[in-house]
């Protein structure tokens, strides 16, 4: 399946194309709601009667019917039992690479301590048991930011802040999920709170990021402008897609946006 360039994130031309401006996961504003007055009840009408009818008569016609539906409902479930036989299986959600020690322990909410033995270039979440690989990626001809094929993977953008510097702010963007390959690694970035803690390692130290936004962008609208700058001041964050899923593209109409600060970050090393 060839994917949609909607697929992925892209800059927008405005400062802040936020669809809510408030605080927390932002509603879609393209989610359908209930009309006004509520639900609209169908009422289906029943047929008359037919006069001079025997019980006897009602019963074997009532018989037939059963012995129509039965046969029917056989039929169907056989040829659901054909179509998953053929279908591609996807896979479970991806949980990431499993390691054999926690990725972090917050200390008297004031430093988070990371194990020495967190691997390079990779990302942790908390509503995942793992961690994902972290690859290089840049910006298209298109203008659309690159993402890695693998739902289990996540990419950095190389022209914002840089996993081993000081300043800007590091742009990581993964799938949410894929045909045939089930939920990405971000897949529940949207289940983020504030406070979470995001532990991210280039080549360096591992580097502590506490949750400060959770937020929801258009994707016609693009991305906001000041998230893909390699100055000023240190941030983390992570993208991937959300809201409305149009069917006919193939592709979500947002993008789930988490913000995310530096914390106070000691790296120790497991006990043996």
């Amino acid at each position: 399946m060839v994917a949609d360039p909607l697929a992925r994130p892209r800059p927008g031309t405005l400062a802040d194309p936020l669809t809510h401006p408030r605080p927390g996961l932002l509603a879609d504003p393209l989610v359908a709601v209930a009309p006004v007055g509520g639900r609209r009840l169908l009422h289906r009408r029943s047929a008359p009667r037919r006069a001079g009818t025997s019980p006897r008569s009602r019963r074997a016609r009532r018989a037939r019917r059963l012995g129509t539906v039965a046969l029917l409902s056989v039929a169907f479930l056989g040829f659901v039992l054909v179509l998953v036989s053929i279908v591609p299986k996807g896979t479970a959600p991806s949980e990431g690479q499993a390691l054999p020690f926690r990725t972090y322990q917050v200390v008297d909410h004031n430093s988070v301590v990371v194990p020495a033995e967190f691997p390079k270039n990779h990302l942790s979440v908390p509503n995942r048991k793992g961690v994902a690989p972290i690859d290089k990626e840049g910006i298209d001809g298109d203008g659309y930011l690159g993402i890695p094929q693998d739902v289990g993977r996540v990419g950095v953008y190389t022209g914002a802040g840089q996993l081993d510097g000081s300043v800007g702010d590091v742009v990581i963007a993964g799938h949410v999920n894929w045909v045939g390959q089930g939920a990405g690694y971000l897949g529940d970035l949207d289940q983020l709170k504030i406070g979470d803690i995001i532990v991210t390692r280039g080549t360096g130290q591992p580097q502590a990021w506490k949750v400060t936004k959770v937020s929801m962008y258009l994707k016609s609208l693009g991305l906001p402008q000041d998230i893909f700058r390699a100055k000023g001041v240190r941030t983390l964050t992570l993208v991937t897609c959300g809201g409305v899923l149009d069917t006919s593209a193939h592709s979500y109409l947002s993008n789930v946006v988490v913000t995310a600060m530096p914390e106070p970050t000691v790296v120790k090393v497991q006990a043996k």
